[in-house]
């Protein structure tokens, strides 16, 4: 179990961008990789997401981007994100602060579906010390 600075320098660009090892979710999500909870956008506009996405309406896929540096901070400011003891990888980090803000922030189109969250957030909450979900 590292921190989460022990992490902040990793981006996520390439496993974003790659062309290969995607996933099409049963709503039509375009999921990078194995980046569960996470979409491009939807996956019948393949043309228009292979083309580029537009980040601007994004800041978790943005943040993730530059590095998940970033995306602590977006969840620590202002949205209360709580670090846990420690993560195993690059990925357990991640997951926990996306989970975060979709639970308790909301509004990012880039995270779905959102029973995923929810799910995820009531298994979360069964565990010791785990994160409670909205």
């Amino acid at each position: 179990m590292r921190p989460a600075k022990a992490f902040f320098g990793v981006s996520c660009a390439g496993e974003l961008t790659r062309p290969w090892h995607v996933h099409i979710d049963c709503y039509c999500n375009y999921v990078p990789g194995y980046c569960a909870g996470l979409t491009l956008g939807d996956a019948r506009d393949l043309r228009g997401i292979l083309e580029g996405v537009d980040l601007s309406d994004r800041p978790v896929l943005a943040a993730l981007a530059r590095s998940l540096g970033d995306l602590y901070r977006l969840a620590a400011g202002g949205d209360g994100y709580r670090e846990r003891a420690g993560y195993v990888s690059p990925c357990h980090l991640c997951l926990d602060i996306r989970l975060h803000l979709a639970l308790e922030v909301g509004g990012f189109r880039e995270l779905q579906p959102p029973h995923f969250y929810r799910l995820l957030g009531e298994l979360a909450a069964r565990q010791p010390g785990g994160r409670g979900g909205g």
